[in-house]
């Protein structure tokens, strides 16, 4: 059964309160976010939607505070727990891709599959140690640019968030990695391509 969407009288009663609300939970939203406060703003905007589009339902258990509180709590629960899972089937097929390219057969020398695994370990902590101080959301973005060779635009695709917001968070983790950029690859050359756009924009 579809949502029913809000009342406009309802929503006429609730607006006040809302707008009373708003620097308060927009504070909480960023926190939420790990103090990212685009990604705050984003969350926030999520919240009123599902209430507007009776996907959230505020029946007055509790007061409005609570209750969208606890809303965009959940959201960005939401949010971690599937980008952990977009990431780990990232990780997994891409762990797939450089075994059907890298793996070889019986004749493949041990040693030199040894040698580029802990290669491959090194520059991943290497990697790891630079993106720690980054917000969640631009930390996933560097990592699948960076990590997985994916273009700005394919990883907003990936994490489910428009463009430009990528572009953002790109950016944004570019100028707080830039004493850092020794520690990390540089990105992986790809063919121009007209629906791509700028890759690292």
């Amino acid at each position: 059964m579809p949502p029913t969407p809000l009342a406009p009288r309802a929503a006429r009663d609730l607006a006040p309160q809302l707008r009373a609300l708003h620097a308060d939970a927009l504070r909480w939203a960023t926190a939420c976010a790990d103090g990212d406060p685009d990604e705050g703003a984003d969350l926030l905007q999520e919240a009123y939607l599902r209430l507007l589009d009776g996907r959230a339902r505020f029946e007055g258990r509790s007061s409005l505070k609570t209750w969208l509180f606890g809303l965009i709590r959940g959201l960005a629960a939401n949010h971690r727990r599937a980008l952990r899972r977009r990431l780990r089937l990232l990780a997994r097929r891409a762990h797939e891709l450089a075994g059907a390219l890298h793996g070889g057969g019986a004749a493949a020398d041990p040693l030199s599959r040894l040698a580029r695994e802990e290669e491959l370990a090194a520059g991943r902590a290497a990697v790891d140690e630079a993106l720690a101080p980054l917000s969640a959301r631009q930390r996933a973005v560097v990592e699948l640019v960076w990590a997985h060779g994916l273009t700005v635009e394919e990883a907003a695709g990936v994490l489910g968030v428009g463009v430009g917001s990528a572009r953002v968070h790109f950016a944004r983790a570019k100028e707080r990695l830039a004493g850092a950029q020794g520690a990390l690859p540089p990105i992986p050359p790809r063919p121009a391509s007209p629906q791509e756009g700028c890759a690292d924009a």
